[in-house]
């Protein structure tokens, strides 16, 4: 994956962002293609890493309160 960002970050942030969407019953595939998608948009738009972290923050929360309504 190209990206301007730190490894150790991505690692982090996909592990966040797969338990949730695990949790809420997606897919592995669909998982990581949001992620991939999100990370490509992250870097066109050239966003810092605390924004990235934000972006994926909120995915996870948002994935997460979909599991329980």
């Amino acid at each position: 994956m190209r990206t301007g960002l730190p490894l150790e970050q991505l690692r982090k942030s996909y592990a966040n962002v797969a338990a949730s969407f695990m949790m809420a019953g997606e897919s592995a595939d669909t998982t990581r293609q949001i992620f991939q998608d999100m990370n490509t948009v992250a870097t066109t738009l050239h966003l810092s890493a605390d924004r990235v972290d934000a972006v994926f923050l909120a995915l996870s929360q948002i994935d997460r309160k979909s599991t329980r309504l």
